[in-house]
């Protein structure tokens, strides 16, 4: 069609090209210039090729195609503006992609309006980032937790305090010193453990202690509140020192033929709970542990041995029997009564002739006889002589060699450590229910060299003199003495203990 179509609207049943169109009166140079444009058919189109076309308004009721192949500029483009009902990526987007001014970055929209911006992870993204993604895969961690990776999937925890410690975000193996830190599980330190402030290692038991498959070396003192089990070998490179007072400790030795586990407070216990000689501060290996062996005696017997309550050996029953008193009246226990200082010479057999001549010097021999002296100070020797028994040399000693008997400060000790030094009553009893088993064993006096309170009382001697006289462990019925005086010429038994 050619030439001027004027009017208010126009149908066209086939295509409308249009060089130049001009409608209601508007020439658009070229181009054509429309208050209102409809398309009616599905199958229509209309094609503006090299020249502007401008719209008034398109409407919503279009159904055809509309071809723009040129540069087409929306003058009037707003948010309300532009609207597509049938929007897809094949009608709006060119090769999938176009060009949105001169941003940069993630495109966000915020109530319809599209912009530039950054993605805020905590408000724009929900659920849970995979660890893939760079995430944790949890959605929430416990407090005072740790993320460690295991090599796929969400990453594991583990709890600040096992061994860790946290402070300002910086992990470490520090630990304070106010607080305990302690682990509930095997640990393994490849590097060595060091501590340079007190560390308890276990619950107090031996299955809850520290277990050393390898060695352990320590250069400074070494404190064990429990007991100290070896399986095998125990090496000290050097020494092992022992307060002097260990009263809540226990030590523990064990042989094929006894075991002893007792409370000790000093050296000389540890020494005798091990079959050692304590000198000088210096532990010497001696034999098997006490009551694990018997010693001979100067009278040939075979004198069992039993760990008194201030753990000394000493002899299980009195000199002149090897037979353990079975009650304190046990007659069989008596044994031998020895003036004091006197050596073993038959005067000590209850049997023994008496004579009422006194000896000369120590070891005058009158035939074993027991001597009646008549006058003060009732010695069986004249001149006295204080240094025999208790002396450096153990003058007249009848115990064998190793052993003495024992001085009033060592009665005095076991009486203490047995629990009997204070007894009032019943103390026969008391007496015979100690580890010694002392029997009421009498006495025999040297007015007439009869027998007395056997069974009713006990005297045993000590090394020590007292005055004229000499100190002796005295108890009957109601009363323990450790430290009595008594004329050195009566006759009481004698129990031997270990020591040089």
């Amino acid at each position: 069609m050619t030439g001027v179509l004027t009017g208010t609207s126009a149908t066209f049943s086939g295509a409308l090209t249009a060089g130049s169109l001009s409608v209601a009166g508007v020439s658009s140079g070229g181009g054509v210039t429309a208050p209102y444009f409809t398309a009616t058919d599905t199958a229509a189109t209309s094609s503006f090729q090299g020249f502007v076309a401008s719209f008034a308004n398109i409407t919503s009721g279009a159904v055809g195609t509309l071809d723009v192949s040129g540069k087409t500029t929306l003058a009037y483009a707003s948010t309300t503006g532009i609207t597509a009902s049938y929007a897809s990526t094949s009608a709006l987007v060119a090769s999938n992609s176009f060009t949105f001014g001169s941003a940069t970055g993630f495109l966000k929209a915020t109530a319809g309006v599209v912009g530039e911006a950054l993605v805020n992870l905590a408000s724009d993204v929900t659920g849970i980032l995979p660890v893939g993604n760079g995430g944790t895969g949890w959605g929430a961690l416990a407090p005072n937790t740790l993320l460690t990776g295991n090599g796929s999937g969400a990453v594991s925890t583990t709890t600040v305090g096992n061994g860790l410690a946290l402070s300002g975000g910086v992990l470490s193996t520090s630990f304070g010193t106010t607080t305990a830190n302690v682990w509930t599980s095997l640990q393994t330190f490849a590097g060595g453990l060091f501590s340079i402030s007190s560390s308890t290692v276990g619950n107090g038991t031996q299955q809850g202690g520290l277990t050393i498959s390898g060695g352990a070396t320590t250069t400074g003192s070494t404190y064990l509140a429990g007991p100290l089990t070896a399986s095998g070998s125990a090496y000290f490179g050097t020494s092992v020192n022992v307060g002097a007072l260990l009263a809540t400790a226990n030590f523990a030795v064990a042989s094929t033929s006894a075991s002893v586990s007792d409370p000790f407070v000093d050296r000389g216990r540890i020494a005798f709970l091990t079959g050692t000689v304590e000198t000088g501060g210096a532990i010497t290996i001696l034999q098997s542990v006490c009551g694990s062996y018997t010693v001979t005696g100067l009278d040939g017997l075979q004198y069992q041995t039993v760990l008194g309550e201030d753990g000394k050996c000493w002899f299980a029953s009195n000199l002149g029997t090897t037979h353990v008193a079975t009650a304190y009246g046990d007659t069989a226990s008596y044994g031998d009564l020895y003036q004091w200082g006197r050596a073993r010479d038959g005067h000590q057999i209850a049997t023994s002739g008496t004579t009422a001549t006194l000896d000369t010097t120590y070891n005058q021999n009158n035939g074993g006889l027991f001597i009646l002296p008549s006058a003060s100070p009732y010695d069986w020797l004249n001149p006295q002589d204080g240094n025999l028994w208790g002396d450096a040399n153990r003058t007249n000693n009848v115990c064998p060699a190793g052993w003495h008997v024992p001085s009033q400060s060592e009665w005095q000790t076991w009486a203490t450590a047995a629990g009997v030094a204070s007894c009032s009553s019943n103390c026969l009893q008391a007496m015979y229910n100690t580890n010694l088993k002392l029997p009421a064993a009498g006495s025999r006096f040297y007015g007439t060299g009869s027998l007395g309170s056997q069974g009713g009382g006990g005297g045993y001697w000590s090394s020590s003199v007292s005055g004229a006289g000499a100190s002796y462990l005295n108890f009957y019925s109601s009363n323990v003495g450790p430290a009595f005086t008594g004329d050195r010429a009566y006759g009481f038994s004698v129990r031997c203990i270990q020591g040089s």
